[in-house]
């Protein structure tokens, strides 16, 4: 690498950190505040149709799903085995991941987590290379990822 090369990496190196941190705390300004909101707004899912309504000897009324059913479970482990199975089950729990009140956690979850991998990334860009550390005299010990 040229020394015009490196030059003008670490005139941009600031730059993009400053980019990550602004783009972290923007995860983090508009994704919790959204989170927040379709949590008190949404009422909880009720998981699509019932198959068929069953009442307990106290007067209670429960819904039954089709994924609910021993015999759908068995006509589906029938056609397509325990894969099927669990393929289904699978996305049944990704999808209820996207409605009601789980939307919520799935929001604050996923704005949280791109926030942190933004942090750290800029923490990351501005970290010296342990080569251009010792070229600049240095001294890097192993398993120091911060070089003074």
């Amino acid at each position: 690498m040229s020394p015009e090369e490196g030059q003008h990496q670490a005139e941009e190196t600031p730059h993009i950190r400053r980019r990550f941190n602004r783009i972290g705390v923007l995860l983090l300004v508009a994704g919790l505040p959204a989170a927040v909101l379709v949590r008190f707004w949404t009422a909880p899912d009720s998981g699509g149709a019932p198959l068929s309504y069953e009442i307990d000897g106290s007067g209670n009324t429960y819904a039954i799903m089709p994924s609910d059913s021993k015999a759908y479970e068995h006509d589906v482990e029938e056609i397509g085995g325990k894969s099927a199975v669990l393929a289904i089950e699978f996305n049944h729990w990704l999808g209820s991941l996207w409605h009601g009140r789980r939307l919520a956690y799935t929001l604050a979850s996923l704005s949280v987590g791109g926030a942190l991998a933004c942090f750290f990334l800029a923490r990351r860009l501005g970290d010296p290379l342990p080569q251009e550390a010792e070229a600049a005299g240095n001294e890097v010990k192993r398993g120091d990822p911060r070089p003074d």
